[in-house]
């Protein structure tokens, strides 16, 4: 970072200046589990070295964070992508206007507590629907008012439906659910520049095999029209070569004919 003077003999311990203060390596992209680790782990580093914004770094293998600028002293884990030491952001040093500690605590808290209730609400939510689809109403006789007496005698617990009971243990799937669905929101918004860039990518692909193809169709046009003018030329050069074979062979045939006038005139002279 820019005016941090932490230094460090390893990545994994503290500085000798700063004991306190650990020193972090950048993150790696991780290749070698799922997709969606995949995905975050390259989001996360894209997103340090935008926040470290140093022009001059050459070998990103000897990158190293100190914990000052995190708000808890280290990196937050890859899966925490909401947590805001999840990049480095405190004393940035570069002059960009980054949010104070608190504000990004709170506003960390509010998401997690939005998180809670959503989880909460679609749990209470799924429970509720289960204990009424479950419920067992028996039919009551007005006349004797035994129906009424069945179903309103017991204790509380009696009176609680076996079933709605047993549904209360489908409260862990909705919290997974709930959280898959988080997760599924999550890998979309990860995954949504690498998309805008790959659409962007077949476009200009698009449209370089639109232009060469429209340059084959023109040259295909430019040979036919040569093709058609040779085809022509070839059958005006056939037409001249038989005119010349014919006045060649008159020629020939009229040199014939004059040695032989000139032959029979000087034998007729000499007799």
């Amino acid at each position: 970072m820019y005016g941090c003077r932490s230094r460090s003999n390893s990545s994994a311990k503290a500085n000798n200046r700063d004991p306190g203060t650990g020193m972090f390596n950048l993150p790696k992209v991780i290749t070698w589990q799922c997709e969606r680790t995949r995905q975050l782990s390259e989001k996360r580093r894209r997103e340090w070295l935008a926040l470290i914004n140093r022009q001059d770094l050459k070998n990103l293998n000897n990158i190293r964070v100190c914990g000052r600028h995190f708000i808890s002293g280290k990196p937050a884990a890859l899966m925490d992508y909401g947590n805001p030491d999840w990049p480095p952001s405190q004393l940035l040093g570069h002059g960009r206007d980054s949010p104070s500690a608190s504000e990004l605590t709170e506003r960390y808290n509010r998401r997690r507590r939005r998180s809670r209730k959503a989880t909460a609400a679609s749990t209470s939510t799924t429970d509720e629907t289960s204990c009424a689809a479950s419920v067992d109403v028996p039919q009551l006789d007005c006349g004797s008012g035994s129906g009424l007496h069945s179903v309103m005698d017991g204790t509380p617990d009696e009176r609680q439906s076996p079933s709605c009971s047993a549904d209360h243990g489908t409260k862990k799937d909705a919290v997974t659910q709930t959280d898959l669905t988080m997760n599924d929101i999550a890998t979309v918004e990860v995954d949504k520049p690498r998309l805008a860039s790959d659409l962007e990518m077949s476009s200009e692909q698009a449209r370089h095999l639109e232009a060469t193809l429209n340059s084959f169709n023109t040259d295909n046009q430019r040979l036919a029209t040569e093709l058609r003018e040779s085809e022509k030329q070839k059958e005006q050069l056939g037409i001249t070569e038989s005119s010349l074979r014919d006045d060649n062979g008159k020629g020939v045939h009229r040199s014939i004919k004059n040695c032989h006038q000139i032959a029979f005139d000087g034998n007729f002279s000499f007799y």
